[in-house]
Order: C-alpha cells, then sequence, then structure tokens
C-alpha cells in the first residue's frame, strides 16, 4: 500500500468539487492504497478579497497565465501567504507520493519544490489536460517532478502508485514519462477505458462540499459535477479537447449515469448536476435511454450540460429530458474548467 495526496491548484470552478481528484483517489482507494483529496483551488478563493475573487471570472481568468501578472500581483498577494500552511497540510498526511492536477501557472511548482526541500523522497506527479501529448505539447519530468501523466488519468497513475509499493520507485508505464537514469523516458500511448462502467465513482469524501455551495455563484444551490462520456463525435477545428480523449467517444450506460445521479442525490441530498462532457448529445438515442432511466426514479434534480447544434436533437427529446431534470444545453452556459 502506498500514500498519495492528490491536490487540485488554481483556477478552476468554485461551483462544485474538482471530479478529477474525486475520480482518481476512488481508484486508488478501491485497490487499496491510502489517499486524500486536497482543494487549494477553493481555500485560495475563500481567502481573496472582493479584488481578488475576480481573478475566477472569465474576464481575468488570463492574469493566472500572465507571467508577469501572475508573478507580481497573483501570486505575491492571494497565494504565497498560504503556500506553507498547504504544504503543511499535505506533509501531515505523511504521502509517499503527491500528485498535482496542473494549470499553467506555476503555483503547483512552487508547492512541488517546497515539498521535495523538505522531504525530497517524495515522489511529484503531475496530470491534467495541459498535460497532453496530443493537444499543448508536453510537460517533462525534471528536478522537482518525478512523473507526467498524459491523457486519462485513472489507470497509468493507479500503475504508477502500484509499481511504488511494489518496487520503492517508478516504472515505466503506458501514459507516463518518468526519469530513468535521469532522463525522461515515456512508456507509450495508453489505450482509453472503453468501459467507462468499469470506473468507481467520484470520492468527495475529503471535500466539504458545503463550501461550494456557500462559495458558488449558485448560492444555495447545491451542484455536483458527473460526466457521462469521454470524447466527442465532432471533430472541429477550432477545438483542441477532443484530441485529449482520443478519437474514440465513449458513453457510460444510461443505467450507470442513473445510478451514480441517484446515488449522490440521496447520499448528499444534491438537486443540480453538471455534466462534465465535451458533447452530452453524441447519440440521441442514448439520450432517450437516459431520460427512459429517470422517468421512474422521481429524482426530483435538475442539470445541465454542453450540446452541439443537431436535428435529431428533437422538440420531443428535449422535452422527454426537460421532464427529468434537464434546464438547458449550451456550449456558452458557464465554464466548467475540468479535467481527469
Amino acid at each position: 500500500m502506498s500514500r498519495a495526496a492528490l491536490v487540485a491548484v488554481p483556477p478552476v470552478s468554485i461551483n462544485f468539487p474538482p471530479l478529477n481528484i474525486a475520480l482518481l483517489t476512488a481508484e486508488l482507494k478501491k485497490q487499496g492504497h491510502a489517499a486524500r483529496a486536497f482543494d487549494f483551488n477553493i481555500d485560495a478563493f475563500a481567502a481573496a478579497d472582493s479584488d481578488g475573487k475576480s481573478l475566477w471570472t472569465l474576464p481575468r481568468l488570463f492574469e493566472w497565465d500572465d507571467s508577469a501578472k501572475f508573478g507580481n500581483v497573483v501570486y505575491p498577494k492571494y497565494l504565497a501567504p498560504y503556500v506553507p500552511f498547504w504544504v503543511r497540510q499535505i506533509l501531515d498526511f505523511k504521502p509517499e507520493i503527491v500528485g498535482f492536477s496542473i494549470t499553467k501557472n506555476r503555483l503547483w511548482e512552487v508547492l512541488a519544490q517546497a515539498i521535495k526541500s523538505e522531504r525530497p523522497e517524495i515522489k511529484i506527479v503531475i496530470g491534467g489536460p495541459i498535460c497532453s501529448r496530443v493537444a499543448w505539447g508536453h510537460y517533462e519530468p525534471g528536478q522537482w517532478v518525478d512523473a507526467v501523466v498524459s491523457g486519462e488519468g485513472e489507470r497509468t497513475l493507479l500503475d504508477l502508485v502500484d509499481d511504488f509499493a511494489k518496487n520503492g520507485k517508478f516504472d515505466p508505464v503506458p501514459g507516463a514519462t518518468i526519469l530513468v537514469d535521469g532522463s525522461p523516458a515515456y512508456g507509450g500511448p495508453r489505450p482509453v477505458i472503453a468501459d467507462l462502467d468499469s470506473t468507481e465513482y467520484p470520492d468527495f469524501s475529503d471535500l466539504d462540499l458545503a463550501r461550494y455551495r456557500e462559495l458558488g455563484e449558485d448560492g444555495p444551490r447545491q451542484e455536483l459535477q458527473i460526466y457521462t462520456s469521454r470524447g466527442c463525435v465532432a471533430r472541429c477545428h477550432f477545438c483542441a479537447d477532443y484530441k485529449m480523449w482520443s478519437a474514440k467517444y465513449r458513453q457510460k450506460s444510461p443505467k450507470r449515469v442513473a445510478d451514480e445521479m441517484e446515488c449522490f442525490s440521496r447520499r448528499f441530498g444534491i438537486k443540480y448536476f453538471v455534466f462534465a462532457d465535451l458533447v452530452f448529445n453524441g447519440h440521441p438515442d442514448w439520450l432517450v435511454a437516459l431520460a427512459k432511466e429517470l422517468e421512474p426514479r422521481h429524482l426530483d434534480i435538475g442539470f445541465w450540460a454542453h450540446a452541439r447544434l443537431d436535428r435529431r436533437l428533437t422538440p420531443e427529446l428535449l422535452k422527454s429530458l426537460r421532464n427529468v431534470g434537464l434546464s438547458d444545453v449550451s456550449p456558452l452556459s458557464r465554464p466548467m474548467w475540468t479535467g481527469v
């Protein structure tokens, strides 16, 4: 058994807990590893003043990636005071591995360097959409990073953690780049998860869901992200996201999605779901089946999703989905800023 801390850093949405680290936490726990999720994004937002909170709005998101803005304002004023506390939280868990879901700004690197400076034996793993080898280039392991996960993270991270538990080191595995004798070694592409029903339900047990309700834009409405599919049926020239998931579009079964919604509705009292899919209406027949799965359950929930224009998205189909909780389908509703 290994001990792994999984960390979300800003900026991501403050409306709901980070789905990516909740999924990874669940997969590691299933295999007997000790895993804990940390969301420093919500911590940073909660501590910021009104001007700082506006950094999480679309007009100011660029400031996180602008090296001058981030280095001179965002980091020293809104993040640096909390770095020692965040590092201590991680180290108090006594992890052997720390995984960061990273964004373009360098906060994750500051945290990794601080962790390595105090506990150099801890392995640092980074992942997330920005680490994709096909969409935005890729990061390489180096002084502060022991492994980079590209693409879907569940199976790749599990292989790395399993190897560490057995051998005390990382071995090359598909989907990851590690250091071998000081040089990056890529384990090759990992086949995508074909059966999405085989993945675990996300584990939100380390995350205080009430904080997202209190701090999010929707006030008292508690939202939770789930996903129903990966990939996209379209190949839009302006979009890089579908490349990250590979060319294959995959969906959970309608029953699995309905079961997941019912589970979180009853367990946490969730009344509103956000589908973290590139496209919700990839297969209209699947939508018909989902409506039939949800209708007899009478869950009294709502949900919204991204969709693309398609004449098969008929008024009759939309009405049946509205009757089971769908409120809107739109590519521009609001940002989700997510990734696995």
